[in-house]
C-alpha cells in the first residue's frame, strides 16, 4: 500500500498520507510547514530536512508518525517495532534482550530465518551518551542487513551485519 495519496503537494499545500493507527489505516494531512530553524528552509516546504534533492518524503512521514501520536516530544526515542508497524501494516517479532526470558540460541535462529527469508530486522541499543565498545551508538536504531555463521580458524563465528542509517 502505498504511503503517500499523492506524490506531489496540493495546491492548498497539503500532504496526505496513511499510516496505520491502533490496527486500522488513518489518513493524515499535513501542511508544509516543519519544526527547524529558519536558516534549514528549503523552499515551500519551510524546514524540511532533505538529505538529497527529492527526498521530502522522509520528513512528511515522520510529521505524520508525530502527528498520530500528539507531537514531536511523545515520539522522541520510540520504539522502532511501533513505528515499523505503523509504516508497514506489517506484523513485529520484538525481542527484548533484557528481558530475563530473553533466550540467546532462540533470538539467534530467529536472525538466521529473517535472514533467509528476507525479512526486514531492526535493532536499538541502551540509551546512553556515548558509544559503546562495538563502535554502537547507544540510543540508535539500526538496519540489520542480515545475520550469518562462518567457519574462523575452525570455529564457529557469528556476525551481524548491521547499518546506521544516520552514517
Amino acid at each position: 500500500r502505498d504511503i503517500f495519496l499523492s506524490k506531489e503537494v496540493s495546491n492548498y499545500g497539503l500532504f496526505a498520507c496513511t499510516l496505520i493507527f491502533r490496527g486500522r489505516w488513518k489518513t493524515i494531512y499535513l501542511d508544509t510547514n516543519f519544526p527547524l530553524p529558519k536558516d534549514q528552509y528549503i523552499g515551500d516546504a519551510n524546514g524540511a530536512a532533505m538529505s538529497s534533492p527529492g527526498q521530502l518524503w522522509v520528513s512528511v512521514i515522520e510529521k505524520a508518525w508525530n502527528k498520530l501520536y500528539g507531537s514531536y516530544f511523545l515520539t522522541e526515542a520510540g520504539r522502532t517495532e511501533e513505528a515499523i508497524h505503523d509504516l508497514t501494516g506489517a506484523h513485529v517479532h520484538f525481542i527484548d534482550t533484557r528481558d530475563s526470558s530473553f533466550d540467546k540460541e532462540a533470538a539467534w535462529r530467529d536472525l538466521l530465518e529473517g535472514t533467509k527469508m528476507r525479512y526486514a530486522m531492526l535493532a536499538e541499543s541502551p540509551t546512553g551518551t556515548d558509544t559503546s565498545k562495538t563502535g554502537m551508538v547507544f540510543g540508535h536504531a539500526y538496519t540489520i542487513l542480515g545475520a550469518y555463521e562462518i567457519d574462523y580458524l575452525g570455529s564457529t563465528q557469528r556476525l551481524v551485519r548491521c547499518r546506521n542509517p544516520w552514517g
